[in-house]
C-alpha cells in the first residue's frame, strides 16, 4: 500500500535524526510516525556560518539531504505539482522573470557546470535579473572584480551579502554588551565599505549573533540596540542599508537571539535610524510564526529585502506548504520592487531537478503583472 508524507506538523526529535513527521496510509485512516532528516541548506550551510570559515566553501550548493530507512517518502524527494507546468502562452525560457528573482552559486551545476561565472551567465540566460551571494565579503578582490563584470554585462542586480554574523563568534555575545563581541561587530561592518563601494551595494546582512544564556531578555534588546546605532554612524555616509535577518529558533538555530520579525520590527523602530532595516526570510517567519502576509503588513516600513524557501525541505516554491504566488502577488500589489533571494536547495537532483526549479519560479512569476 503506498504511503504518502502529510506535512501536518514536526514531531520531536530522536537521536541522529533531526525530526520526524506524520505519514498516512492512503486509503486507510491510520497515522503513524516516520523518521525523516530535514534538509539542510547549501549556502548558509545550515545557517551556522562556521562552515564558511572552515573550507567549506568548495561544498556551496550542495544540499545534503536523507531518510532513514524507515521513511517511505522523502519531502525533498516529492515531485512539485507545478514543476512541470506548461509554459504561458508567448512565454520563452529566457524572457526576464517579472520579479527580481536572485539564485545563487550552486543552484545550476548540472545545466550550467561548476565553475562561478557560468552560472550567473546561466542564470542570466534563463532570465534570472538578479544574484545573491552570501560570503562575497569573503572572495578576493578578483572574484569579485569578475562577478561585478558579469553583473554589469547582464543588466543583472545584487543582492544581499553578509557583513557581520556574530554567530561565527561563539561565546561572544554581542546581546551582553561584550566589549569584544561589540569590536568584531563594528570592525566587520567597517571591512565590508570597501566591497559595498566596488558594487555599488543596497543592502548587507547582519545576523546579531545568539543570545546570552542568563542576562533578561529585555537588558539584550538594549545591548542591541546601543550597538546598531554605533553601526549606523559608520554606514550611513555610505547609503548603505544592514538588514537584521531572524533566523528561526526551532529547526536551524535554538541559540539565536533574534528569531522573529517582530523583534526586528521593534529592533528598527527604537533604533530609528534609515541605515537599519529587516531582511524578512519567510521561510524562517513560516516556521516560526506562520501568518505571513499579516507580519508582512505590520512591519511593511521597516522591511528592506525578501528572501524564500518553501517549507518543510528549504528547497524552491511549490515544494511545501507555503503558497508563494499568493506571497509574490501581494508584495508586488504592495509595491516591492526589491530582489527576492533564493536562499534554499534544490528539491530535485540532477538536470531535471535544476530545471523545474526554474519552472517552478516561472509557475508563480505568471500570476504577476
Amino acid at each position: 500500500m503506498p504511503t504518502a508524507v502529510i506535512p501536518f506538523r514536526l514531531g520531536p526529535k530522536r537521536a541522529g535524526v533531526d525530526h520526524y513527521v506524520l505519514v498516512r496510509r492512503r486509503r486507510k485512516s491510520s497515522l503513524k510516525w516516520r523518521y525523516c532528516q530535514m534538509t539542510h541548506l547549501s549556502l548558509k550551510m545550515a545557517v551556522d556560518r562556521r562552515f564558511v570559515l572552515r573550507g567549506a566553501l568548495a561544498a556551496i550548493g550542495a544540499a545534503v539531504s536523507g531518510c532513514t530507512n524507515e521513511t517511505v517518502e522523502h519531502f525533498s524527494e516529492r515531485s512539485s505539482p507545478y514543476s512541470s507546468a506548461p509554459s504561458a502562452a508567448g512565454e520563452t525560457s529566457s524572457q526576464a522573470f517579472k520579479m527580481k528573482f536572485a539564485p545563487h552559486y550552486g543552484m545550476f551545476t548540472n545545466l550550467a557546470g561548476s565553475d562561478y561565472i557560468d552560472q550567473m551567465t546561466f542564470a542570466a540566460e534563463e532570465g534570472f535579473r538578479a544574484w545573491e551571494d552570501n560570503i562575497l565579503h569573503w572572495r578576493s578582490e578578483a572574484q569579485q572584480a569578475k562577478i561585478a563584470e558579469v553583473l554589469r554585462r547582464n543588466a543583472m542586480e545584487l543582492g544581499v551579502f553578509i557583513a557581520a554574523d556574530l554567530t561565527l563568534k561563539p561565546g561572544l555575545y554581542l546581546t551582553a554588551g561584550d566589549p569584544e563581541a561589540r569590536e568584531y561587530f563594528l570592525t566587520s561592518i567597517k571591512e565590508t565599505l570597501p566591497v559595498v563601494s566596488r558594487f555599488g551595494s543596497k543592502w548587507v546582512t547582519i545576523l546579531l549573533g545568539d543570545r546570552h544564556p542568563s542576562l533578561p531578555r529585555q537588558y539584550q534588546m538594549v545591548n542591541i540596540i546601543n550597538a546598531l546605532r554605533r553601526a549606523a554612524d559608520i554606514v550611513e555616509p555610505a547609503g548603505v542599508t544592514m538588514a537584521i535577518e531572524p533566523v528561526n529558533s526551532l529547526v536551524q538555530r535554538p541559540t539565536i537571539f533574534l528569531d522573529s520579525v517582530r523583534d526586528a520590527f521593534l529592533l528598527c523602530q527604537a533604533v530609528n535610524r534609515p541605515s537599519w532595516k529587516i531582511l524578512f526570510d519567510i521561510y524562517h517567519h513560516q516556521i516560526m510564526n506562520g501568518n505571513i502576509l499579516g507580519d508582512v503588513n505590520h512591519t511593511w516600513e521597516q522591511i528592506a529585502y525578501f528572501q524564500v524557501a518553501d517549507y518543510p525541505g528549504r528547497n524552491e516554491p511549490t515544494t511545501g506548504e507555503i503558497n508563494y504566488a499568493n506571497v509574490f502577488q501581494h508584495l508586488q500589489a504592495k509595491g516591492y520592487r526589491g530582489i527576492v533571494g533564493m536562499e534554499h536547495g534544490v528539491n530535485g537532483a540532477g538536470p531535471d531537478g535544476e530545471r523545474a526549479l526554474i519552472e517552478a519560479y516561472r509557475y508563480c512569476d505568471r500570476f504577476l503583472r
